[in-house]
């Protein structure tokens, strides 16, 4: 444009970079092509001079008129031009456009000068707003990625987060302001019978399977609070307990877009404050037995004159008390050792060799002093069984346990018997009973702590639940296995191994 109008035979344009030095960044004409990208410095002092002129300065020929300093720092330049054109922006020369000499040398005119000077403002500003565009693009595209990385971060977060809410235990789900479901998580499906129910834009109303749900969301609904939790139980298929717990969810202005209901099973921790309740009375119940017992003979022994009862009828008042005395003490160590267990601290076991036949033989024997004469109790020993690595007492406890449970859950009688074989490097003692039974339900919850095993039938029979519990450690801390095998309605089968040969932990055979 600047070359057509003055009819120059070539020129150039180049954009000021950082301090003096200049780019060339167009050139048209003759051999101006070759200078483009060419860097150009120019001595601030000139600058300097150049910006106060602010107008197109011609530096050849006749009418140049330039200070030394300037002509001195133009011919420098590998630019031959007559005419230099400042474009400035403010005080700021952002560049310069470079004219060559006329056509057959004719002079620039004091109009085209004028001329050039206007179009030299309005393309410095051009100029700048093309680099201002540029910057803002460069911006943009900086923005736009941080915010691609942002949206991958916070889709990331979101998986996430929906992962874990997805496989949290707790059940969760979400209400809007006008208490329509509109999140679900798996968890909350199951607990609430919703299943794969389409419940979201429903009303809460619509599908709680309780009134205490939907009040304990109505109280942060309805603005009463910002927190509520209650007790949540379902009945069917199984009862089930829960904690209920809802918060608001409120916007900046505390305006209240929803709420955010989270429901924790705690059925077995209901269940477990039930069965310590049962222990403790029925501790207290089973301690007051044999110090009932005990207070009772000793007071007849010592308010009878001598002489009122045979020596016979002492000698069994005697061997009674000495009896409770044994089965009270029993309760107290195995109080203990459940108290240990709880503490995490180990059980003392003082592994030795162990002759079975004799000592099973003696517990049996033991045992028949409480049974009724609607039981009897019958054993199955071998006599050439081998010895085993065990804590003697320890077998006395488990095994005493075992037929005081045969006993206690044959209410209607029956024989018990109880086997022992050699099997594989290991002793397998069984005791078998023909009461009550269990379903395969029960059976996989037997070892556990306070559990018991509540029927109609078993409702009367008292236990603290941890007989079977603390067994069950007994046989491992002597490298052993318990199990058990059971059919409802005709009894059950338990079975404890132990090993022949010290072992560790992991090496003792598996049971069925």
């Amino acid at each position: 444009m600047f070359i057509e109008m003055t009819r120059a035979l070539y020129g150039c344009v180049m954009l000021a970079q950082r301090g003096s030095e200049f780019t060339v960044k167009a050139a048209k004409g003759g051999d101006a092509a070759a200078l483009l990208d060419r860097r150009i410095s120019l001595p601030p002092k000139a600058l300097q001079w150049f910006k106060a002129g602010r107008k197109p300065v011609i530096v050849s020929g006749e009418t140049a008129n330039l200070p030394d300093h300037v002509r001195e720092a133009v011919s420098r330049t590998p630019l031959p031009f007559a005419l230099w054109v400042p474009l400035m922006v403010a005080d700021r020369i952002v560049g310069f456009v470079v004219l060559s000499e006329k056509f057959r040398g004719a002079p620039f005119t004091g109009e085209e000068l004028d001329v050039l000077a206007t179009l030299a403002a309005q393309t410095a500003i051009a100029i700048e707003n093309a680099k201002l565009v540029q910057r803002l693009k460069g911006k943009v595209q900086l923005a736009n990625q941080e915010l691609r990385q942002a949206n991958r971060a916070l889709s990331l977060e979101m998986a996430k987060l929906q992962a874990i809410v997805e496989g949290m235990a707790d059940g969760l789900f979400v209400t809007d302001a006008n208490n329509r479901i509109t999140f679900v998580n798996p968890a909350v499906r199951d607990y609430l019978g919703w299943g794969d129910s389409a419940v979201e834009g429903m009303s809460l109303q619509e599908c709680a399977p309780t009134e205490t749900l939907t009040e304990v969301v109505n109280e942060v609904a309805t603005g009463d609070t910002d927190q509520s939790e209650r007790e949540l139980i379902i009945t069917e298929p199984l009862r089930r307990v829960y904690a209920a717990r809802a918060a608001a969810l409120r916007d900046q202005k505390k305006r209240l877009q929803g709420v955010v209901a989270v429901l924790s099973d705690i059925t077995a921790l209901k269940e477990l404050a039930d069965m310590k309740a049962d222990f403790v009375s029925f501790i207290v119940h089973e301690l007051r037995t044999p110090l009932t017992s005990i207070q009772g003979f000793i007071s007849t022994l010592s308010n009878c004159p001598p002489g009122s009862f045979d020596d016979e009828t002492v000698s069994e008042f005697y061997e009674i008390i000495h009896s409770e005395c044994v089965r009270l003490l029993g309760m107290i160590n195995e109080l203990l050792d459940v108290s240990r267990l709880e503490a995490g601290r180990p059980l003392p076991v003082s592994i030795a060799e162990v002759d079975v036949p004799p000592l099973v033989a003696d517990i049996v024997k033991m045992q028949e002093y409480y049974t009724t004469g609607r039981h009897f109790l019958v054993t199955e020993i071998p006599d050439d069984l081998p010895t085993v690595q065990a804590d003697k007492d320890r077998v006395i406890q488990i095994l005493t346990n075992l037929l005081s449970n045969a006993i206690k859950y044959s209410p209607n009688g029956g024989q018990v018997t109880t086997r022992v074989v050699a099997d594989d490097g290991q002793i397998i003692i069984s005791v078998s009973d023909e009461g009550l039974g269990m379903k395969p339900e029960d059976v996989s919850r037997l070892f556990t702590r306070y559990h018991r095993v509540i029927t109609e039938d078993t409702a009367r029979i008292r236990g603290t639940g941890l007989g079977l519990f603390l067994t069950s450690q007994l046989v491992e801390l002597q490298n052993g296995r318990i199990w058990c095998e059971s059919e409802y309605g005709k009894g059950s089968t338990f079975f404890f191994s132990l090993p022949r040969q010290r072992l560790d932990p992991a090496e003792a055979p598996p049971g069925p």
